[in-house]
């Protein structure tokens, strides 16, 4: 027997007290309170009582205080009415997990030494030495319209006579170069924008007091590096002027450092430095991209809404006057923890032995874990009860 599933979709619920109803019907729910009941005779679905109701459906408390809305055309009505899931049979349900919020990091990468170590790598005065930087991400696509690079030269000291033989080397003070590498950057009025660079010796940034070491023994002790933080978008919109269409992310970047050899140059020593293969860099942290948005929260909720037919204005005045309870409910400054619960409803079968399904995927929202503890409780104890092979999964 073959199967056909329409798309799934998001549908939030948002969670403010993370309290189950242990009592009455879902007319007694209170704002934003979630019971389960059963899908024939509507009675409260417990963890005790969950064997005895395999198909069940989740009905969560209105925010609305009020019931109706405007005296228009098309008043919003019913407003105090629960908002209720399709009915959800346990042995359809395919997935159950959660997802705990991610705080966006920059990523930070260290060229040569990046504590008391001393430097690896060495520099011959009065030559030249070029690095390459390839910032890469959304941010970078969206201000530029297409990827950044961008080669830094520089040179301590003035050049020598070249020759093709032996000759004395002189070598500068690694901090020196690194110092001037960082200036050149920051003061780049294009990729300033998206990465920063700080000179190090011994993992500390170097002052423009730094006395620069001249003897040979010095400057092989010199603990030199060159820190490069790179950025992350974060847009923000405030509440009055929120649009759904707005684009709001916390988007990173990533960089690639490299050195670009001079093939002419045959006194100058090679500096082999490639952040993509390890040679001479740290990566002291890795980007990550944040998980658990207060607008992705906003935008499913809204979403869920439009099945439902209440629209949102975007117009601050019309919501004023609607009471929308949108920004009381999600507080955009915080994280929210999600779990899901994805479930199959079957809706037809052919004479070819074919059915259609819908798929539904359910979220249930809050800004602490806490809060969904009792909800994922109870739906692994009703799954378990009803011999679903479906446990709690977490994914990060």
């Amino acid at each position: 027997m073959s199967a056909f599933l329409k798309d799934s979709f998001p549908r939030t619920l948002i969670v403010t007290n993370g309290t189950l109803a242990s009592s009455g019907t879902s007319a007694d729910l209170t704002s934003g309170q979630i019971g389960a009941f059963d899908a024939h005779t509507h009675a409260l679905v417990t963890a005790a009582n969950s064997a005895d109701h395999p198909q069940m459906y989740f009905a969560q408390g209105s925010f609305y205080s009020v019931d109706t809305i405007g005296g228009g055309v098309s008043p919003l009505q019913a407003l105090k009415m629960s908002n209720k899931t399709p009915y959800i049979n346990a042995k359809f349900v395919s997935k159950f997990y959660k997802q705990a919020p991610k705080d966006a990091a920059k990523q930070i990468l260290v060229v040569d030494s990046k504590d008391s170590t001393a430097s690896k790598l060495k520099f011959i005065a009065g030559k030249a030495y070029t690095f390459r930087f390839d910032i890469q991400g959304t941010p970078v696509l969206r201000i530029l319209g297409r990827q950044q690079y961008r080669d830094v030269t520089v040179q301590i000291g003035c050049p020598a006579d070249d020759c093709a033989g032996d000759c004395d080397i002189t070598y500068v003070d690694p901090a020196l170069v690194y110092k001037d590498l960082a200036d050149q950057i920051n003061s780049d009025p294009t990729i300033n924008q998206f990465i920063k660079a700080t000179a190090l010796v011994s993992g500390s940034a170097i002052t423009d007091s730094y006395v620069a070491k001249t003897t040979s023994a010095d400057i092989a002790d010199v603990a030199a590096g060159l820190k490069i933080e790179v950025g992350y978008d974060d847009t923000v919109f405030g509440d009055c002027s929120y649009s759904p269409i707005d684009y709001k992310a916390k988007d990173i970047m990533v960089c690639y450092v490299s050195s670009v050899r001079s093939f002419t140059d045959l006194c100058a020593g090679y500096v082999d430095v490639d952040s993509r293969f390890k040679k001479n860099v740290t990566e002291t942290q890795a980007p990550v991209i944040a998980q658990g948005l207060a607008e992705s929260v906003i935008k499913d909720y809204l979403l869920s809404r439009e099945y439902r037919g209440l629209g949102f204005s975007t117009d601050p005045r019309t919501r004023e006057i609607e009471k929308d309870p949108l920004f009381s409910l999600v507080d955009r400054t915080k994280s929210f923890y999600r779990t899901y619960l994805e479930y199959n409803v079957p809706t037809m079968q052919n004479a070819d032995n074919t059915f259609s399904t819908n798929r539904f995927l359910y979220c249930f929202a809050a800004d602490s874990s806490a809060k969904l503890s009792a909800l994922e409780t109870f739906i692994s104890a009703w799954l378990e009860a009803n011999n679903s092979p479906v446990t709690l999964d977490s994914i990060s």
